[in-house]
């Protein structure tokens, strides 16, 4: 009997990128998506703003206005407190070794001993790290600007006048920055700006109000909300968020959620939160309006694959690591 020349197969084994969230009653929880199971914690810290996990996944930042504490995703247990308060959010770099903490100040720091890297007086906001991890994009002192973290050169500052930029996240070779912004009561609009063109590229008219803007890790796709204004004067939001196609740039698709958040009286039942795995396959959508629960969207197949009720409480924000 011949035997083959072929080595053993062996069966490959999915890495498991777990979500987090936070809800608004001290209430934590970790989202398996393969096994669709959600673990719950109860911790002493309230969350002020958006949660970040770190780039591996072993470390969470719960930002408040005084300080912003650093959580052991094995064990929950306090690693350590960082005494910078962050009104803006948190953001953490791909490569793992930077954490910004952002608000008043700009606080770029190590992650390896907590050293500050960069401060600036100058405030930022919704901040986030390029693919490459050598920028850090912002919105601050009324423009959009890109950092160099190390150097401290801010080699790109751009107001957008007249518009009112409430978003920026740039495409993985930062050659297009995908912005949202609102300049009236009742309209906003989704662009697209080409930095080698310096031209806006695409234009979506949307509801007034902060999009949430995520790009997938292989730089395909723009995952955009459709925000809300809290006005009687406004039309209702449509119930649906954008997949945009950065490379090609067009609309690839809209994505409809109508049913699927709360009940079917949920006038404001939009896309709030977001966050997607490193590898691009899952796309997880929290509500604006309160549920406590979320979505899951599988990006291979553009289609919602699940439906989680955690709460009754507000989920206040989704994070997964972003390493690569």
């Amino acid at each position: 009997m011949g035997c083959s020349s072929d080595p053993a197969t062996k069966p490959v084994v999915e890495q498991e990128h777990p979500f987090y969230f936070a809800s608004d009653d001290h209430i934590y929880y970790r989202f398996h998506p393969l096994s669709l199971q959600t673990d719950t914690m109860t911790l002493p810290y309230k969350v002020y703003l958006n949660i970040t996990v770190s780039a591996d996944g072993q470390r969470l930042y719960i930002p408040n206005s005084n300080s912003t504490v650093v959580v052991s995703t094995d064990s929950f247990s306090l690693i350590t407190e960082l005494l910078y308060g962050s009104r803006g959010g948190v953001a953490v770099s791909p490569d793992g070794k930077l954490v910004a903490i952002q608000g008043t100040d700009l606080r770029i720091l190590s992650t390896s001993d907590y050293s500050v890297v960069y401060s600036d007086t100058v405030g930022a906001s919704k901040g986030i790290f390029s693919a490459n991890s050598k920028s850090f994009y912002g919105l601050g002192g009324g423009v959009v600007f890109r950092l160099d973290p190390y150097t401290g050169v801010k080699s790109f500052k751009e107001s957008f006048a007249p518009y009112r930029i409430l978003t920026a996240v740039p495409s993985i070779d930062e050659s297009k920055l995908m912005l949202s912004e609102n300049a009236f009561i009742c309209t906003g609009h989704f662009f697209v700006y080409d930095v080698v063109k310096d031209s806006m590229i695409f234009d979506y008219p949307v509801n007034p109000g902060p999009n949430r803007i995520v790009v997938s890790p292989d730089g395909r796709y723009a995952f955009v909300t459709i925000p809300a204004q809290m006005s009687q004067v406004c039309a209702i939001p449509p119930l649906l968020f954008l997949m945009y196609d950065i490379e090609n740039n067009v609309l690839h698709k809209e994505v409809s959620i109508e049913g699927l958040f709360g009940d079917s009286e949920c006038r404001y039942c939009i896309v709030d939160a977001m966050a997607i795995s490193p590898d691009g396959k899952t796309l997880v959508l929290c509500p604006w309006q309160g549920w406590g629960d979320f979505l899951v969207f599988d990006v291979p197949t553009e289609t919602i694959k699940t439906h989680h009720l955690l709460t009754r409480h507000w989920l206040t924000s989704a994070t997964c690591q972003n390493a690569q």
